[in-house]
């Protein structure tokens, strides 16, 4: 039997009814199906347009530091301590101007190192002498360095520029070092709504990230360190994460930045109208 004569059978309420699904509720289903995922399809897009902008705001970030302090090690050795270096670095006049640029260049360590291993003058807190022998020789076996290294569970920018104004047997490298505060990505936040952690061996150094109390985040396990792109929930809200290297090229692989981002507002709207 076919469908007409089955239809011409039925009473004209279900006639009605039958009318009003294929006219209007299939449709409007279909409709809704493909709106949802061109929805859900802009709000993945979105994602990832915004975890690879703030991505690239934090790497310019981290690289315009290193750059900025390996140009005040270059300029201080090429145009503000040329009388101390003609003079052979005395310990009296050369201290206090080294103590001097700690405070004006905002700085945590500032070491004249012979031959790559030995602090003649040195101001500032540093790593233990045992750590700094290894570091010494790492970032003044060139003239002109620069890296950020994790000490102590804290990261640290070093740039070290050699002295060239006067000839002696053993190299004399100038070594600024700088502490990378814990407010350092707090800035670019408020620029792109992200939360932003430096870690290292899984563990978080720097962070935008508060708790309930207000206080950073710090020292707490990274879930999922190697993978690339996730999802999580912050204080109660969803967000979309990727983990990866700090800065691809200049600085160790194990040294990683975490990037979470609010989901997108397209998701919210797909979430209302699967609901409607």
């Amino acid at each position: 039997m076919h469908f007409t004569d089955i239809f011409k059978k039925m009473k004209l309420k279900t006639k009605i009814i039958i009318f009003f699904v294929l006219t209007l509720i299939l449709p409007l289903t279909i409709l809704t199906f493909i709106s949802l995922s061109r929805t859900n399809t802009v709000a993945e897009n979105n994602v990832k347009k915004d975890l690879a902008h703030a991505t690239s705001i934090f790497r310019d970030s981290l690289e315009d530091k290193l750059d900025s302090l390996k140009l005040r090690a270059k300029t201080l050795v090429d145009f503000e301590i040329d009388n101390l270096a003609m003079n052979g670095f005395p310990e009296k006049e050369t201290l206090p101007i080294f103590e001097s640029e700690l405070i004006k260049s905002d700085l945590d360590y500032i070491a004249l190192i012979e031959n790559k291993t030995f602090p003649r003058i040195r101001v500032g807190k540093f790593a233990p002498d045992t750590l700094s022998q290894v570091i010494y020789p790492a970032m003044c076996h060139t003239s002109l360095n620069v890296y950020m290294y994790v000490i102590n569970d804290e990261p640290w920018i070093l740039a070290a520029a050699m002295v060239t104004k006067i000839k002696t047997e053993k190299p004399l490298h100038l070594l600024l070092a700088q502490k990378l505060k814990n407010d350092f990505a707090d800035k670019l936040k408020g620029l792109t709504e992200a939360e932003y952690s430096i870690y290292y061996n899984n563990k978080k150094l720097i962070t935008t990230q508060m708790d309930a109390y207000a206080r950073r985040k710090l020292g707490q396990s990274v879930e999922n360190p190697d993978s690339g792109i996730g999802k999580t929930v912050l204080n109660g809200k969803s967000y979309s994460y990727i983990h990866t290297v700090a800065l691809p090229n200049r600085l160790s692989d194990d040294i990683k930045v975490e990037i979470d981002i609010p989901d997108s507002s397209y998701k919210e709207l797909g979430k209302n109208m699967r609901n409607d």
